[in-house]
């Protein structure tokens, strides 16, 4: 399913773009932090590689 398809799939109702700045903020040259407190990554837990999975599915 694309993101077109999830936006055209309720007709009659608008639905907002995704945005991704969270992921953005919790992503960095090596890959996605595994855990984070609001909006800030918690680099000490590392990261975690099925979280990038479900994050590029």
């Amino acid at each position: 399913m694309t993101v077109r398809a999830v936006m055209t799939a309720r007709p009659g109702r608008a639905v907002p773009a995704p945005t991704f700045a969270h992921l953005v903020r919790l992503t960095d040259d090596t890959g996605l932090f595994e855990h984070a407190r609001h909006a800030t990554a918690r680099r000490e837990h590392g990261y975690c590689t099925d979280d990038v999975a479900g994050a590029w599915w």
